[in-house]
């Protein structure tokens, strides 16, 4: 029965969400798999003939999914947006105003790079990642063999920046180079922001990589 099956949400279907469905195929042939892309042609080349197409937009589908029956799992976003960032503006907009703001300066993240207003990424590596990392084991790196110290998910709860709230969605290591989010995490989130009167800085993290996005609720529940 599907009820018992672990149901996981694939968001992008390039190289490393096809990836993404084989290492989760192979860990677990029961697994029920649906593959997000707005390209058909990249859906065609998803492998597993119980794997369900989506053609869509990510961040719609998602929104969709996580609202209606039998909601996955877990999500694993491969596309190059902020996903969870995305999908709750979209969320918060439909009863609320919201701003979408730059993040901060002087944050002092680890590996702090701003390639968009709207994004910081940060990272603990300061080397490219293999793209079967299993992750740090007992906090050392097992490509360099260096010491991790405190995760970044960690770290990013932690910040401490003037009139800001943080608040982290952790990424949780699922297959060698493969993150994912717990469904349940999501839950609730959009109505918790809405009652925050600061600003907002939301970041997604596994232990090594984060994404960091900022944003308003200009009308905040009460």
């Amino acid at each position: 029965m599907a009820g018992d099956r672990a149901r996981y949400l694939v968001l992008g279907c390039g190289r490393f969400g096809l990836r993404a469905v084989r290492q989760i195929l192979s860990k677990d042939f029961r697994a029920v798999i649906e593959a997000v892309d707005t390209d058909p042609r990249a859906l065609d080349a998803v492998e597993g003939s119980d794997v369900i197409r989506v053609c869509a937009d990510a961040v719609d589908h998602m929104a969709a999914r996580l609202s209606g029956p039998d909601p996955p799992h877990w999500i694993i976003p491969t596309v190059p947006i902020h996903v969870v960032y995305h999908w709750l503006v979209r969320a918060l907009e439909k009863g609320h105003k919201v701003e979408r703001i730059m993040a901060p300066e002087g944050l002092e993240l680890p590996g702090e790079m701003r390639p968009t207003a709207w994004e910081v990424y940060s990272s603990l590596a300061d080397s490219l990642c293999p793209v079967d990392c299993p992750g740090p084991s007992g906090d050392i790196c097992p490509e360099t063999g260096e010491y991790r110290g405190r995760p970044l998910y960690r770290i990013l709860e932690d910040i401490r920046c003037s009139g800001f709230v943080s608040r982290v969605l952790r990424s949780h290591q699922l297959a060698p180079g493969v993150g994912g989010l717990r469904f349940s995490d999501l839950h609730g989130l959009p109505e918790e922001i809405a009652r925050e009167s600061r600003p907002v800085l939301l970041s997604t993290a596994s232990h090594c990589h984060g994404v960091t996005s900022a944003l308003r609720v200009a009308d905040p529940a009460r």
